[in-house]
């Protein structure tokens, strides 16, 4: 019954905050490194270069993955380091998740979608790490070993939508 709620939950806050970023295009700011496009962003998120947990690039797309507390527990977010005409920008195409709250509980598994600026798509896969994780599956069928963030006792794990 908890699952089905937080499932439910889960649902209603990515549907309604997927349209708060789904017009932030348009008021991007570019920079002439990707290291100022990601301390900039960082600062704007209201997070440090310290609760950045990692980053993947896929089909030259690059990510980071940030923990970040908000009010009701622990929230991940990922974004995508956008690169245009040799600039570079901090773009966030999904609202972050929270994966853990003030009681200590953490959520199950999460999956969800998001977007590139260059318009690429992808499953994101969020989760708490247990000491004994050899590896998650995949909406696809794959069975894949993520990223794991020993310190704060996360996995992450993405891959192209095809």
């Amino acid at each position: 019954m908890k699952a089905k709620k937080f499932c439910i939950i889960l649902g209603i806050l990515l549907l309604t905050g997927c349209s708060l970023f789904a017009t932030g295009k348009e008021n991007l700011t570019w920079y002439d490194t990707s290291y100022g496009a990601i301390h900039k962003g960082a600062k704007e998120e209201g997070i440090t270069e310290e609760d950045i947990m990692g980053r993947t690039e896929i089909a030259g797309d690059v990510f980071i993955f940030y923990e970040k507390k908000v009010s009701e527990g622990d929230a991940i977010g990922v974004v995508n380091i956008g690169k245009k005409n040799g600039k570079y920008t901090w773009y966030r195409s999904s609202p972050e998740i929270q994966i853990k709250n003030q009681k200590n509980n953490s959520s199950p598994s999460v999956h969800f979608k998001v977007d590139s600026l260059s318009k690429h798509k992808y499953t994101v896969y969020l989760g708490r790490a247990k000491s004994n994780l050899h590896g998650i599956d995949t909406v696809n069928g794959n069975r894949v070993a993520p990223a794991i963030d020993k310190k704060r006792q996360i996995y992450y794990f993405m891959e192209p939508i095809r």
